[in-house]
């Protein structure tokens, strides 16, 4: 079962790339609670890198997928095999969990943000450091 090998490969692979998603959702959530907007702005951009890893082994696994389906019917398909199709299936709907809580986050994050924005006042009598306010004109052709 040639077929099963290589989407068995090529699952572990996408395996590997969805843990490493969940510790970036992980670290970018404590980012979120730190207010540490650097590391938020790196982590996003790792998650970005990974969604293109994950799908592009996605492009070649569902066609994969869809052979060894139709080749095979289910009493003769590999009981690891289907474990390891099962196993991704749930942990991807766990990190659509963990996104979704880190959205909420910032979301929140974002509303505290544009609340203190607006609360902030320039205080009267204080004068403007450059100049008095004044427009001029200024010639130049002289």
């Amino acid at each position: 079962m040639p077929v099963g090998r290589r989407i068995a490969e090529m699952l572990r692979r996408k395996r590997s790339v969805l843990e490493e998603y969940r510790l970036v959702l992980a670290k970018q959530r404590e980012a979120i609670l730190a207010d540490e907007i650097g590391k938020l702005s790196t982590y996003t951009a790792l998650m970005a890198s990974l969604t293109r890893a994950a799908s592009g082994i996605e492009r070649t696994l569902a066609p994969l997928e869809s052979l060894y389906r139709s080749s095979y019917p289910e009493s003769e398909r590999d009981e690891e095999l289907e474990a390891l199709f099962s196993d991704t299936l749930l942990l991807q709907a766990s990190l659509r969990g963990f996104i979704e809580e880190n959205r909420l986050l910032l979301l929140g994050r974002m509303e505290s943000v544009k609340k203190e924005l607006a609360e902030l006042r320039i205080p009267r009598g204080i004068r403007p450091i450059y100049g008095d306010g004044t427009a001029r004109a200024i010639d130049l052709s002289r």
